[in-house]
């Protein structure tokens, strides 16, 4: 599958955090526009909030998650769903009523640890081959 034109890229270096999508392993977002947890219920985490991504689309239908309005987020290269994007913030303080936060699911998510990729799921390491690929 074919990159978008317009895809921007994290360095892999140990100076770079970032998220990336685990089907394709396309660059979502940088550790310093996360904000936090997202809660869906008592003991569990949803997924991490943040407030610009990267190389993702929305679509148009609006939906109510945990009584917030929200719309769909896609990765831009394989089209999966990672997430949700609030559109009505004034009526959810733990968005610091900014209206635009994603939420990255966590089962979605590949962390780039500045050393090595890890799944946001379980913590398992990904391989990374010689040739520098993914």
């Amino acid at each position: 599958m074919a990159a978008a034109p317009d895809r921007v890229r994290y360095p892999m270096n140990a100076q770079s955090l970032f998220f990336l999508c685990t089907q394709c392993r396309n660059h979502l977002f940088s550790i310093a526009d996360s904000i936090g947890e997202f809660p869906s219920g008592p003991g569990v985490t949803h997924g991490v909030l943040c407030r610009a991504a990267v190389n993702v689309r929305e679509d148009d239908t609006p939906r109510l998650l945990n009584h917030h309005p929200v719309v769909n987020v896609h990765c831009n290269q394989c089209n999966g769903h990672i997430g949700e994007r609030f559109t009505d913030p004034a009526n959810a303080p733990e968005l610091h009523s900014e209206q635009g936060k994603y939420l990255f699911y966590y089962d979605k998510l590949l962390y780039w640890d500045g050393f090595g990729l890890h799944s946001c799921s379980t913590g398992e390491e990904i391989i990374i081959y010689d040739n520098g690929h993914l």
